[in-house]
């Protein structure tokens, strides 16, 4: 069999399932059945994107491959407005639900317990991933759990409108009483209160933290992964004080020679029997970003003139810079610190659209103003990500970027 019949069939089979799920949508009698081909969407999709990229890449005439185009744009599309009605019909179902509980058929409310509801806050939401479990219960607890102004058949709602996907799936089959509330916790806390295993995911979080290449993104990359998982740790108990030699040295060897470099020369005293905390390296780390916020803030919305000057200009000056300025609290004798005189040079890609130094090609207020379909259509004839709008395919995407929209 010729090497693109493969990929032909493939896009006209999930084409085929796409147009019968497409068909499911505003029908009250096949709602399970929807929402169990939204679940299949995301492999579909993927497969459909390899197999169309494969079709392109292998010698096809031109009528054939117009026609694959047109039956690839006409899945997404399908796909597209299938996640939309997904999308609006947990909405409903959520909004549906929080409204029959709050009418309580006992007794009309009173004033007191009018002023006594939840004021208007976006309540926490968990979907069951491991490593959100406590954030969510503290932050449940706190705004609901406590109250003794909500009946336990309350509270259910409120959780069951807090809670999505998977965790959504364990519980949502109780039926909606007062005794139901108390199961439904303790379900939850059975599937996801699981300290050893909440421990691992962040330990391993530490042990993965990936070598710094780029200075732009050492908040991102290395401080937030690093606060975020020792205060976790610190919740469940855990001696994270007394780990502070081994924080500081997984810390410390994902960094680049120069940045640790100016670290032993800021905190690192003698150098043979001192150690220094771990709390001085978060310091340091601490400082270290929010230099590079400051100078990125410098440069970051510039006026429309400054805009036009081009790109090399730029580049230019920021390596004829004489002398970097010395970061604030470095010792003013000994060895200098370490030149940062090409960080302008290399703060950030260019954008691939306009090639602008100052954002990413997805927030490029260009490329933003053009219609959905023309955005997928200009990301597709150049092969860039629909995720993020980089040169790289979907499912080569290592940033996961969500949707700013839906």
């Amino acid at each position: 069999m010729p090497s693109h019949k493969l990929p032909i069939r493939c896009l006209r089979t999930e084409l085929c399932w796409a147009t019968s799920a497409h068909a499911l949508i505003g029908r009250p009698d096949r709602v399970y059945n929807m929402r169990k081909r939204l679940e299949q969407v995301d492999a579909r999709r993927a497969a459909v994107e390899e197999a169309y990229a494969e079709l392109e890449d292998s010698e096809v005439e031109k009528g054939v491959l117009d026609s694959c185009r047109a039956d690839y744009e006409q899945f997404l599309a399908l796909t597209d407005e299938l996640i939309e009605a997904g999308a609006k019909d947990a909405e409903k179902e959520r909004e549906a639900r929080l409204s029959v509980l709050l009418e309580s058929p006992r007794k009309p409310p009173t004033q007191p317990e009018l002023i006594g509801r939840l004021p208007t806050l976006d309540l926490p939401r968990f979907s069951g991933v491991l490593s959100e479990w406590l954030t969510f219960v503290g932050m449940f607890d706190s705004l609901v759990d406590v109250r003794r102004d909500l009946t336990p058949c309350q509270k259910l709602g409120y959780l069951l409108a807090s809670l999505e996907g998977e965790a959504l799936g364990i519980v949502g089959h109780l039926k909606v009483s007062d005794d139901a509330y108390q199961n439904a916790r303790d379900l939850l806390a059975g599937r996801y209160a699981n300290v050893r295993r909440i421990a691992d995911e962040h330990v391993r979080r530490l042990l993965n933290l990936p070598l710094l290449r780029d200075r732009t993104r050492l908040r991102e990359d290395i401080v937030n992964p690093v606060v975020v998982a020792c205060n976790s740790l610190r919740r469940l108990d855990l001696p994270v004080d007394e780990w502070s030699f081994l924080l500081h040295h997984i810390v410390l060897s994902r960094l680049p020679l120069d940045l640790r470099l100016h670290f032993e020369e800021r905190y690192g005293g003698d150098g043979a029997s001192y150690i220094p905390p771990f709390t001085d390296l978060l310091r340091f780390l601490e400082e270290q970003c929010r230099q590079l916020e400051n100078a990125a803030g410098a440069v970051e919305g510039p006026p429309a003139a400054s805009r036009a000057v081009p790109r090399e200009r730029r580049n230019q000056t920021a390596k004829a810079s004489p002398t970097p300025l010395r970061p604030s609290g470095a010792p003013a004798g000994g060895r200098p610190p370490p030149s940062y005189s090409g960080l302008a040079a290399r703060e950030a890609p260019p954008c691939s659209y306009c090639r602008a130094s100052y954002h990413r090609a997805a927030s490029c207020p260009k490329l933003l103003r053009k219609p959905a379909t023309a955005r997928r259509t200009f990301a597709r004839e150049r092969r860039w990500c629909y995720s993020c709008l980089e040169r790289h395919l979907q499912r080569d995407c290592q940033h996961q970027r969500l949707c700013t929209h839906c």
